[in-house]
């Protein structure tokens, strides 16, 4: 009944198909300019360039669903600015087959990007996952096959190949299967559940599951260091303040240093102790402020503990002691 009720509203795309931006002729012209990506890839050609002789920037890019799209274009604008991409990772992708041999595959296969994975879903839990819309679920599988089957659109074809799903990974289109292409050039396809080797774990169970799965981007992470095994600094886990040493003594900081052996890391309860490494964040977000000597701007704006609250507590002078929370005054 559910198979039924999917294929009567595949039909409807014609009328759904706005709603899809990359299948609609008005968005793929915009999306073709992409002015947000060439002003990115602009002002990271002008940083390169700035930087002292020796420095290494490394380039990584990961898109998850339509992302995947987007680093189509961001991708070219960075191999014509001559700027090279250690690693390129999709989550659930979205990219159509067609568009990916032609205009990634090149890429890969030239080695101006270094290192290629896709993650995604097994065709099981491709079709165990629902599609929903205000709370309600209106498709009964991920939402890749409807955007395979009724957003996008391809002449006489029912299905569009797109590369995020296991189900096209052996599919001929133009001549290359994304199977035998990805394994051609060094790269890995990756169908979730997968427990091993540890930067190829994955236990996503939805298609918006990626960007939240320990597994998953813990995989991520291992590629763009070049790693084959996690520890904790390496281990993804959501609010986590950056590992690393305390910031010099010449930095500025927002938060004075511990007066008092009294004074304990700043943690929930239960939780291990993670070192400290920033100062917090103001009131509002900003833009980090470049500095020619001090802590990096990642660093500045690293979050002190893994709890939002206390940060605020931080930020106005209190510290947890073993007496509880006090206020210092400066």
């Amino acid at each position: 009944m559910k198979e039924n009720a999917d294929r009567a509203s595949e039909p409807l795309r014609d009328g759904a198909a706005p709603t899809w931006p990359p299948a609609d002729p008005a968005a793929e012209r915009a999306m073709a300019d992409l002015p947000g990506a060439s002003l990115t890839v602009s002002r990271l050609a002008h940083y390169i360039r700035s930087c002292p002789p020796g420095t290494s920037v490394q380039v990584d890019l990961v898109g998850h669903s339509a992302g995947s799209i987007f680093l189509v274009g961001l991708l070219e604008r960075l191999v014509h600015a001559g700027i090279p991409v250690h690693s390129l990772t999709y989550l659930a992708a979205a990219l159509r087959v067609d568009r990916w041999v032609q205009r990634v595959l090149p890429h890969l296969r030239s080695r101006n990007v270094q290192r290629f994975a896709s993650f995604g879903l097994s065709p099981e839990r491709e079709l165990d996952d629902v599609t929903g819309l205000n709370g309600r679920n209106v498709y009964q599988k991920s939402l890749l096959y409807l955007v395979s089957r009724a957003l996008e659109r391809l002449p006489r074809a029912t299905e569009v190949p797109l590369v995020g799903m296991a189900h096209f990974a052996a599919a001929p289109v133009e001549g290359t299967r994304v199977a035998e292409a990805v394994a051609e050039i060094g790269g890995d396809l990756v169908w979730s559940p997968s427990g091993a080797p540890a930067q190829s774990r994955s236990d996503a169970v939805t298609h918006g599951g990626f960007d939240d799965d320990t597994p998953t981007l813990t995989s991520v992470l291992l590629r763009v260091l070049d790693r084959t095994t996690a520890d904790r600094s390496t281990t993804y886990r959501a609010h986590t303040p950056l590992v690393g040493p305390e910031p010099p003594a010449s930095a500025p900081a927002a938060v004075a240093p511990p007066e008092h052996p009294e004074i304990v890391a700043v943690e929930p309860a239960g939780i291990v102790p993670v070192s400290h490494s920033a100062p917090p964040r103001g009131d509002a977000a900003s833009a980090p402020v470049p500095r020619s000597e001090g802590e990096s701007p990642e660093i500045q704006v690293a979050p002190r503990s893994s709890s939002t609250v206390m940060d605020v507590l931080m930020r106005r002078g209190w510290r947890l002691m073993r007496r509880g929370w006090r206020q210092v005054r400066r």
